[in-house]
């Protein structure tokens, strides 16, 4: 029992000392939501990480395809919610989310998992991943 006990302070001091900050997780993705609903991909060069992939490509192509997307995409997002990070290193972490679409008067909820990284004392978005699936460790946060 003691040993779980140390381990549980340990992890906690770890996530604590070294985890991706919460808040700045949700203003990305607020930003990331104006941005994307703006159609102006311009508007992803502070959100974007310099080693940003998309469909596991390389980062440049990766940065064309994604912003060709945002310019031509025939949905906004409206919300995001069930938002879950589980933070995988000492500057990264997963975001698991659900992402409320509108295609006009349809609304739809789409699954999407987002790599956080911290580059030059910011969060950005390393990847996108999508998947239906969540990372077993889970801090929850608000949702926006």
């Amino acid at each position: 029992m003691k040993k779980v006990y140390i381990f549980s302070v340990f992890f906690v001091f770890v996530v604590l000392t070294y985890g991706i900050d919460l808040d700045g997780v949700e203003n990305l993705m607020e930003n990331y939501r104006l941005a994307f609903n703006s159609g102006n991909p311009s508007y992803f060069d502070t959100i974007l990480s310099d080693s940003f992939t998309y469909s596991g490509a390389e980062p440049e192509l990766s940065k064309m395809v994604f912003k060709s997307i945002v310019e031509l995409a025939p949905y906004s997002i409206s919300k995001f919610f069930d938002i879950t990070i589980s933070p995988i290193g000492k500057d990264s972490a997963f975001a698991n989310m659900e992402m409320e679409i509108n295609y006009g008067a349809v609304k739809d909820t789409v699954a999407q998992t987002f790599i956080i990284v911290e580059e030059n004392g910011n969060l950005r978005i390393g990847a996108i991943i999508e998947s239906e699936t969540n990372h077993p460790k889970k801090i929850k946060i608000n949702k926006l």
